[in-house]
């Protein structure tokens, strides 16, 4: 084989440079180089027709594929004795073989297996967490998708040139990853063995938690796979590399219905070097993917000629270290199938990279990752000379098992992908309905579908029927009372078909935009039940079916009012005791729920308060009896502490001066956020704050991530228990809350406090990320009765968190727009509170005071890190305080 390759090239390479010596023949010029010249190297050699198949081969396969479908096992059983030459009483390999494997194999191969396994799975959970996401429409709406599993699969390893465990782990751990429950594996008998499989592929198969393993010839295993036997049960899709033969046996059943991921031919492999290049690494990597087999193909592309000389030697020279017979595979691969190639410029490089579209390709070149865009198409990139084609097909971790022989310019390698399938979703409101009905009846009409338009006319015809004098379409569901603006509630309540009426401060009126809502009036004191009961009575809305608070200060003044206009309400006892939080902690204590010590200070002005500290211990942790975020809370470590604590609860513009002490809790703090039906736990999530809320006294951001139900279920059982333990002791029946305990580092979890309300900050946009509950919408059922709208939990995968954007307080200049924000890098929401022109607010004053913030996603915690960073740096760099501004 080696002759006729080098003849190929005398014949079409060799060339006498003017004036100088005749040019190295194993080198191809690429713009010298003839059509035919090109077409053999493109074509690896030859392979690609080869791949096809003799018609008498494609006749025999079918024959043989139809005597499995219509004899089953005695098909099987036929096919080993006449291709493999094994006669056996079971096709299925036995739990006691797969035992017995583990017998057969070094210490170095298991250890190595297992870091195998544990990267593939690694990089393939990744794919399977990105595989399902969401996002909010312009309307508010949601889309998505949504990954499932298939059914079932069958796996195909070969092992007619040898033991391929690695081709095991390279299908295997994505399919374990994806979440397959149906897996089912074909290996043909090693040739000479008497029927036995390959000890290492079983080994591999039994850690991957693959038990239905069957040695049977490949065709006809391929037939079984596809049309099922006694023994072997049909599968949907096959996946898995073979010969010709194998390959022509899954292109014939995938005519008939099975889906098989194809392309899997010989190796192939691609090398974009420059003159920074170690020659003999490039020679020893041009030669990796060449052993394979005589069908391999391997190529190197330079634009520096005594490089690609130099290589040519250093890989003669290492071929005849080589042993047979892989030394005769690479010769041919090498020289036959592929080849050493000039390029006049990098342009022309990558040109004919990409028309090759190999299975690997490797950058050997200074700053490598500069060229990956580049890269066109390809199985898998591997960056740099320390990235080994050796290293990728065995432990990296990143896919192996690729489309060779140009497939890659249509098809993917193997990965968790191939054995996802992926549903799209959405859903949206009446709003964004009404928004889209043109559209839609544009279209319909153009092509000619009625009922499409008809699906349309019938909810638009109910809306004008309403605007005519039947109520309008946001008021079929009644009016719902908002206490205190909030423009993305009121958005909501419209989505859901609600009229809105709502209560504002003085403080809101800029806010307040007239056109979203049905009625408004300013109160000056939403906490006095005088001010709530008295502009409801004056509104005198007729059709009013529920008070709608989410704000700490007016929950026991807006449960009074909703009773007595007969609406859902809060009984005001219970709402007490989420305001009050020496009557929350007093009741935990008695109901015996872990929760902290505490003492009633009636004046933390008054002259006994550094001694009645001084009993309770430093530290300790001051609070108002009834305040809100971190307002005023400060742990205290001293007496200086405490004067100082005293000395801004006297300036106090609200006037609060009933305080708390309460013990110090050591450890992480953690916010639980969910919702209560009928006094029982109905959902919650666990999240961490990065720092104890308390820290931003000291100029922490406040930043939180969540915990996931699947990855962390510990923390989910610790805190089920006390959750529900709270709750039930508070007496809260039909609420959303947001709860704050301690993870101590004992372990154990305190209660810290509670309240009847959606989390602040953007805790309620994290849960609605990570969870596909809109905590805000769940406090609308509530508020209106409507409990048949709760929201139900899909749980996305990964970390989700929030994080407050960092700023000095000053005068902003400029700042970057939230559509900018949404642009970086795992940012899913944004949210500013203050524009250019306005004032960025002191962060160290409490923990609602910020200028912005954001909701990151990412698939595991290293990337959320990086994209926390990220975000954090970014924004720092673009927010600009009018000069002099900055504090």
């Amino acid at each position: 084989m080696y002759k006729i390759g080098f003849d190929l090239y005398l014949s079409t390479s060799c060339r006498r440079q003017e004036g100088g010596p005749v040019a190295d023949p194993r080198i191809i010029s690429w713009h010298e180089a003839g059509v035919e010249r090109r077409k053999a190297l493109l074509g690896r050699g030859g392979t690609q027709e080869r791949l096809q198949g003799s018609p008498s081969l494609a006749a025999e396969i079918r024959d043989l594929l139809e005597d499995v479908r219509s004899r089953g096992d005695a098909a099987l059983h036929e096919a080993l004795a006449r291709f493999d030459k094994v006669e056996t009483d079971t096709l299925r390999v036995t739990e006691a073989d797969m035992l017995q494997a583990e017998k057969h194999i070094n210490p170095e191969l298991s250890e190595a297996i297992d870091l195998a396994i544990k990267r593939s799975m690694r990089f393939n959970k990744q794919i399977v967490r990105r595989a399902t996401w969401t996002a909010r429409t312009a309307g508010g709406g949601t889309i998505g998708e949504i990954a499932r599993p298939l059914e079932s699969v069958g796996l195909f390893v070969p092992s007619g040139k040898g033991s391929f465990p690695s081709v095991m782990v390279q299908i295997g751990a994505p399919a374990v990853a994806a979440g397959m429950s149906e897996l089912r594996l074909v290996v043909p008998p090693m040739p000479g063995s008497g029927g036995q499989v390959d000890p290492a592929t079983l080994v591999v198969a039994r850690r991957l938690g693959i038990t239905e393993v069957y040695r049977l010839n490949g065709p006809s295993g391929v037939g079984a796979l596809a049309y099922g036997t006694e023994t072997v049960p049909k599968v949907r899709k096959i996946v898995g590399p073979g010969s010709v033969p194998v390959a022509m046996a899954q292109q014939l059943v995938q005519a008939e219905g099975v889906v098989v991921s194809g392309g899997l031919g010989p190796s192939d492999s691609l090398i974009v070097a420059d003159s920074s290049a170690d020659v003999p690494m490039l020679a020893a990597d041009v030669i990796n993917e060449a052993e394979h087999g005589p069908d391999s193909s391997a190529v190197l592309i330079s634009t520096d000629r005594n490089l690609l000389e130099r290589v040519a030697v250093e890989i003669e020279a290492q071929l005849a270290d080589l042993p047979e017979p892989r030394r005769a595979y690479a010769t041919a691969s090498i020289w036959q199938n592929g080849g050493l190639v000039h390029a006049l410029d990098l342009a022309e490089a990558w040109q004919l990279a990409n028309d090759y579209a190999p299975e690997h390709i490797q950058i050997a070149m200074a700053s490598p990752e500069r060229f990956l865009e580049e890269v066109r198409y390809a199985g898998t990139a591997l960056l740099g000379q320390w990235t080994t084609f050796s290293c990728s097909n065995f432990v990296i971790g990143t896919p192996a098992t690729l489309p060779t022989t140009g497939y890659a310019k249509q098809i993917s390698g193997v990965t968790a992908h191939t054995y996802l399938n992926t549903i799209s979703m959405a859903q949206i409101g009446q709003q964004e309905f009404s928004e889209l009905a043109k559209g839609v009846t544009a279209f319909a009409e153009h092509e000619g579908f009625p009922a499409h338009a008809a699906s349309v006319a019938v909810r638009t015809a109910a809306n004008r029927h309403d605007a005519d004098g039947g109520g309008t379409a946001a008021r079929r569901r009644g009016t719902v009372l908002l206490v205190r603006w909030r423009t993305d509630v009121v958005e909501r309540l419209r989505r859901m078909g609600f009229a809105v009426a709502v209560l504002y401060l003085p403080s809101e009126a800029a806010q307040v935009n007239r056109d979203l809502v049905d009625y408004a009036e300013m109160v000056d004191d939403v906490v006095n039940i005088e001010r709530i009961h008295g502009a409801l009575a004056r509104m005198a809305i007729p059709d009013l079916v529920g008070l709608l608070n989410i704000d700490e200060w007016s929950l026991v003044a807006s449960s009074y009012v909703a009773q007595q206009f007969g609406l859902p309400a809060m009984d005001p006892d219970v709402a007490m005791r989420f305001r009050d939080k020496y009557l929350q902690k007093r009741r935990l204590h008695e109901a015996g729920v872990p929760t902290s010590r505490v003492e009633l200070i009636p004046d933390i002005c008054g002259p006994d308060v550094p001694a009645a500290v001084e009993r309770f211990g430093y530290p300790a942790v001051l609070k108002p009896l009834a305040g809100a975020g971190a307002a005023l809370t400060y742990r205290v470590d001293s007496e200086s502490d405490l004067s100082e604590l005293i000395e801004r609860a006297a300036s106090d513009s609200y006037g609060r001066r009933t305080y708390l002490i309460e013990e110090f809790q050591a450890g992480d703090e953690w916010h639980i956020d969910g919702y209560v039906r009928d006094g029982e736990l109905a959902f919650f999530s666990v999240a961490r704050f990065d720092e104890p809320i308390i820290q931003v006294h000291h100029g922490s951001a406040m930043a939180s991530r969540s915990f996931d139900p699947d990855t962390d279920k510990w923390a989910y059982e610790l805190v089920g228990k006390l959750a529900s333990d709270a709750l039930k002791a508070l007496g809260l029946r039909d609420s959303v809350f947001h709860l704050e305990a301690f993870h101590r580092p004992d372990g154990q979890l305190i209660f810290g406090e509670c309240a009847a309300r959606p989390g602040g900050a953007m805790i309620d946009e994290s849960v609605h990320v990570k969870f596909g509950v809109d905590l805000i919408e769940a406090a609308i059922a509530f508020a209106t009765g409507d409990h048949d709208a709760l929201p139900k939990p899909t749980v996305r995968p990964g970390v989700v968190g929030f994080t407050y954007l960092p700023s000095k307080p000053g005068l902003i200049a400029s700042m970057p727009s939230e559509k900018e924000l949404l642009e970086r890098p795992g940012v899913a929401r944004a949210r500013y509170w203050v524009k250019a022109g306005g004032r960025a607010p002191d962060m160290t004053v409490w923990s609602a005071a910020r200028v912005g913030e954001v909701v990151l996603c990412a698939p595991d915690a290293e990337t959320y890190d990086s994209y926390f960073a990220g975000i954090l740096g970014w924004f720092e760099q673009h927010l600009h305080l009018a000069e002099g501004e900055a504090i």
